[in-house]
Parts: C-alpha cells; structure tokens; sequence
C-alpha cells in the first residue's frame, strides 16, 4: 500500500499533471498572469526540478513502518511438508541439508533463521527434534564464529530447551556449556551485579549461583574476586538480593579455596547479625554458609561465638529443618575434626 500524501502535496501534484496534459499556449499565456490565483500551482519556474515528493523541501520522503511477519502454526505446517525430503529411514528438513552441504555462509544464516521460526512453535519443535537438528546445531555451535549465527543459534537453543527431552539433550550435546562460554558467564554476572536495577542484579546473581555449581564456575568466581562482590549483598535492603547471595556464596564455599578466601575477605563479620528467624529461606542459608566456612580452623574461631544464638534458635523455631540445620551448625563449631553424622546428642 502506498504511503499517504499530504493534501497539499497531492493538490499540487495533480495541478502539475494536469499542466503536462492539457497545457496550451494560450492556457500557458492566460496561467502566467500574475494575478491569476488558479495559475499559481502550473508556474514551472516556482517548482522545484525533478520528482516534487523527493526534492520538495518542506515535504521530505516518508518511510512507512512495516507490519513484522507473522508465521503461524498452520502456515508452519503448511511449508514443513515443502521442506522435508522423504527417504527410506528418515525425514530429513530442507534446512538440515542445507546446513550438512553448503558452505555459503548467506545460505547457512538463512537457514538457521528458519530453524529459529521452526523451532517457536511446539508441533514444528517436536518434528525437527525428531528429524536430528540439535545435533548438527551443537556441532556449528562448538566451531562457528560468525557472530549471526552465534546469535541465531542461541534463539535456537532458546526455543528446543521448551522441552524437557530437548533440555538433556543439549546438556548432553555440551550446548550449555559453549553458551556460558560464548557471553564469558562469570565476568558478565560480576559485572551486571552492579548494576542499580534491581531486577537486573537479581537475575545476574542468581546466574552466578547457577554457574558456581560446576566447579569450573566456581574457580572462575574465585580468581575474579566473586566473594568480595558478593558479601555487600548479604546487608541489601532488598530480601532477594540477599537470598541470592547467600545461595551464590554457598555454592562458592563448597570448594577448599572458597572456605579460605571468605574468611580472608573479611565475611565472618557478615554473618552473625543474620542468624535471624525473620525470614525462614535467609535462616537456613546463612547457617549452611556457616557449615561451609567453619571447615576452616581459624573460621571456627571466630563463630563459636553464634553457639549460644544458635542453641536459642533450636528452641524458638517450630521448623524442623531449622532445627537440624542448627544443631549440625553446632556440632560443626564444636569439633576440631569432621563432624559425626549421628546428630542426635547436639543440644
């Protein structure tokens, strides 16, 4: 559809059509007169040369914006049964071949961008997984380096990972792992942690939680400073914050290093004015923060302290999980060595 003219514009346009179609000399005699108001618009030498849409000044080309596509389920499957190549054993999608056989890298972007469309709707999901594309995605993930495509691909996983099925077979085809690699994981959720929105610092630490459970995520944390970042967010305003800052620290300290670098960061201090039964979630993993730093001798020392807060908890609280948790907290700060498993005796 065309773009809508200015009144004026279309006015004067038909004036000046008109002009090339019926001018005469007399018509061009009777037009030239100055005092003659209908001859105004056909005077040539008041127009600008060439198109009047683009050169008119006070009328500048219009770019209209156009509608986004829309595909849909039917027209999905309508064009799946023009994509897919009957064989004896298999049904192979036109996309999957492409991807298996060119090297064009305009064919192969192309050809991802309709995996993308594929694989958002879930009956078109369930046939490509069907016809094995996540394998042939998770080997462009781990060589491409065209930055389209690393984006294309990543929607790709995005959409496959809807499905559970789809899920274990990407951690299985080690996609997650070149995702986290691909946005350098660590370094990006330290640094958005700082940031003022707080719907952002949340989702960054809770990302930072998640990557600190493999260990690699947890070597990574500690040689960039993650606990120094981490231990302001306990004393946050916000309750969030400080839940997911705590999980992110717990999944830290699990490591023998982790254990070491809390207490020489100075995050002992941090813990004692939480042991509160306020909020039961902050309660339970401020206390496993503590197990996990009281493996460390000189951590044991400075904690034994809490004995007497934790004793009052066990007491105060009708959680049974609080409970315990407190008194394997005791034991913990109790011994010098590992503590037994048998925690019947802590009061």
């Amino acid at each position: 559809m065309p773009p809508l003219e200015d009144d004026t514009v279309r006015q004067c346009k038909a004036w000046w059509y008109a002009d090339q179609q019926i001018r005469t000399e007399d018509m061009t005699r009777f037009v030239n007169v100055p005092d003659c108001e209908e001859g105004y618009p056909l005077l040539k030498s008041e127009l600008p040369p060439g198109n009047l849409m683009e050169q008119h000044a006070d009328h500048p080309k219009v770019y209209w914006p156009t509608e986004e596509p829309r595909i849909t389920l039917g027209y999905l499957n309508f064009m799946y049964s023009k994509l897919v190549i009957h064989s004896s054993n298999t049904q192979l999608p036109a996309t999957v071949r492409i991807l298996k056989t060119t090297t064009d890298i305009v064919y192969r972007q192309k050809a991802v961008q309709w995996c993308v469309e594929m694989l958002c709707t879930p009956d078109s999901r369930v046939r490509c997984i069907l016809a094995g594309i996540l394998p042939l995605l998770a080997e462009m993930a781990q060589t491409e380096e065209d930055m389209y495509l690393k984006q294309e691909l990543t929607m790709c996983f995005k959409y496959a990972s809807a499905s559970t099925e789809a899920w274990d077979a990407l951690v299985d085809l080690k996609c997650i792992d070149k995702l986290v690699e691909y946005v350098d994981a660590v370094s990006t959720a330290l640094r958005l942690m700082d940031s003022r929105f707080l719907d952002l610092k949340e989702s960054a630490t809770r990302f930072l939680c998640l990557l600190c459970f493999h260990i690699k995520g947890k070597d990574q944390a500690l040689k960039q400073g993650a606990i120094e970042k981490l231990l302001p967010h306990l004393h946050h305003i916000e309750p969030r914050i400080q839940v997911f800052g705590l999980a992110a620290l717990m999944s830290i300290t699990i490591a023998v290093e982790g254990k070491f670098r809390i207490l020489d960061a100075g995050g002992i201090p941090y813990i004692k004015p939480m042991l509160d039964l306020t909020d039961d979630v902050i309660c339970l993993y401020i206390l496993q923060l503590m197990i996990n730093t009281a493996h460390r001798p000189g951590a044991r020392k400075k904690l034994q302290n809490c004995i007497s807060i934790l004793r009052k908890m066990i007491t105060e609280s009708t959680s049974a999980w609080i409970k315990r948790t407190c008194r394997q907290c005791i034991q913990q700060l109790q011994f010098t060595s590992r503590p037994y498993p048998n925690l019947r005796f802590v009061r």
